[in-house]
This record gives structure tokens, sequence and C-alpha cells, in this order.
């Protein structure tokens, strides 16, 4: 797999219109500079990201954020992995095409959330290896504040590591048949981890989720319209429609700050679930 060494500056937006700060992780490459930081994370611009074991600064994180993972920042990314999920080289593992697992990975501190909040999350994942396209069982974007916080984690299979996470919203990339999906290749968006009576679906997307290509999504909230659209497409180019809208309250069902990470589950078909890049712009 080619490595992400790429590095976007800002998303859409541009934290500089906005007046926000920003922080941007560049993934470790042998033509890379050496890191300055100890903990591994070379910064461009803002604070150092910290580690699993450094302390935490307090507050939310930086309004706006691109980081790609690499092997100099796998160790201090700032998510916490629980179950399967762990840092590989270039990417978070959810899934190491193991059966029977189930695999979560969240920012370790949360988003502030308002009325007139209003967000883009951004990301790229590739499903491969085990069983091919005919493995399981998927992978979810998940925005939770659960009581687990960013150590949050489901249940195996067609729970997709994400059921029963909640308060939640998630975005579900669905690999397997089970006898309450369309097809093997669907995405949805459900609530409070409910991936059997999804709020709305999707069946006919434009890439197969297990090929074991690089494919993007793209999730965008706007808070005075509390509605939620959802982008996908084979290569980084947002397409111009939704493939998903919703109208979903999320001051109402999350409160004032949720956590915003990754959840994957196999059963007996398997395949890797790797995410390769997160962005992430919020205006408050």
């Amino acid at each position: 797999m080619p490595r992400p060494l790429w590095l976007l500056l800002l998303t859409a937006w541009g934290c500089g219109r906005l007046g926000y700060d920003a922080v941007s992780v560049r993934a470790g490459s042998p033509d890379a500079a050496p890191a300055a930081a100890s903990d591994g994370a070379r910064v461009e611009a803002g604070p150092v990201i910290p580690g699993p074991d450094a302390a935490v600064p307090p507050g939310p994180p930086p309004a706006t954020g691109v980081i790609i993972i690499g092997e100099s920042t796998a160790s201090s990314f700032p998510f916490v992995y629980n179950g399967s999920a762990q840092p590989a080289g270039d990417v978070v593992r959810l899934i190491l095409g193991g059966g029977k697992s189930a695999g979560s990975a969240f920012l370790r501190r949360p988003f502030g959330l308002r009325d007139a909040t209003t967000f883009k999350i951004d990301f790229a994942f590739r499903v491969y290896a085990g069983d091919g396209t005919v493995g399981g069982d998927g992978l979810a974007l998940v925005l939770q504040s659960s009581n687990a916080g960013s150590s949050a984690l489901g249940l195996l299979g067609g729970n997709l590591g994400y059921a029963p996470i909640q308060p939640s919203v998630g975005v579900e990339l669905d690999t397997f048949m089970n006898p309450t999906d369309p097809n093997n290749n669907h995405m949805a968006i459900d609530v409070d981890g409910d991936t059997v009576n999804s709020r709305q679906v999707a069946s006919n997307l434009p890439f197969d989720i297990n090929d074991g290509v690089t494919h993007h999504v793209w999730f965008e909230y706007d808070g005075p319209s509390k509605t939620v659209r959802v982008y996908a497409s084979a290569n980084s180019t947002k397409p111009a429609q939704p493939l998903l809208t919703d109208t979903i309250d999320l001051v109402a069902r999350l409160g004032s700050q949720m956590y915003v990470g990754f959840t994957s589950a196999t059963a007996l078909f398997t395949n890797t679930h790797d995410i390769e890049t997160l962005g992430y712009d919020f205006r408050y």
C-alpha cells in the first residue's frame, strides 16, 4: 500500500478565515526531517499532540486539524485504542483480519458542541485481506458521549464494534449481509449503536468497501438546521451531492461534548480494517 505521506493544510473553510489555531502532524518517512518532539510528533504549528502516556492538556482539541498517521507518530497519535485496535505504521488498524474481534479508536479529547456548531470530518480508509470482498464486517465513524468516553467499545460481528455505544450517532460502512441488511456493501446513519434500524441507508455505493483500495468519506453537520450530510467517493474528490442526508439535533442527543472515533468488528468472515487519514474543521 502506498504511504499517504502528503499533507493537506486545512479543509475547505480554512482556519485562517475563521480565526482558528491550526495543528497538523506530518507522517514520518525516510525523507522527513528528524522529529523535533520527544514523543515522535513533528508539529508544524500549534502545540505538540500528547502521546498515550503523556498528560492531556486541558480543553478541547484545536478547532481545525488534519492528521496523517505515520511511523514516527503511531505511538503518540492522540487516539485511545480499545480491543483489537492498534497503531500500525501508516494507519490506525481497527482489526488485523482476525475472526470474532472488535476494536475502536477514539480521539482522547472530546469536541465541544453548541446549538450553532457546524463542522466537517473527513477520513480515508482501506478494508482488505482476510476473505476479500466477501469478508466482514465493516467499520463505523462514531460520534458519542457515552460514560466510557474514549474507551468505548461495542460488540462483535454485525454490531461493527459500535452497538450498543450510546448516546451516539454513527455512519456505518457494512460489508456483510445480515438478515436485516439490504446487501453486503452499504452505508447507513445510525443512532445509539442501532445498526439494525438505521435512520438512512444507501445500498448503491460508488465503490466496494472491502475491495482493498483507499476510499474517502466526509461527514458534515450544520448546527442551525440540524442537518447531517454524508459523502463518499472512490477518490479524494468530494462529490457534489451527498450519499446520505438526515436531520439530527446532535446537542439534544449527545449533550455539550462528543468523542470522535472509529469502530470495527468481525465474526466468522474477516478483513483488515485501517483508517489512513483523519481531518476535521469545527465552527462554533
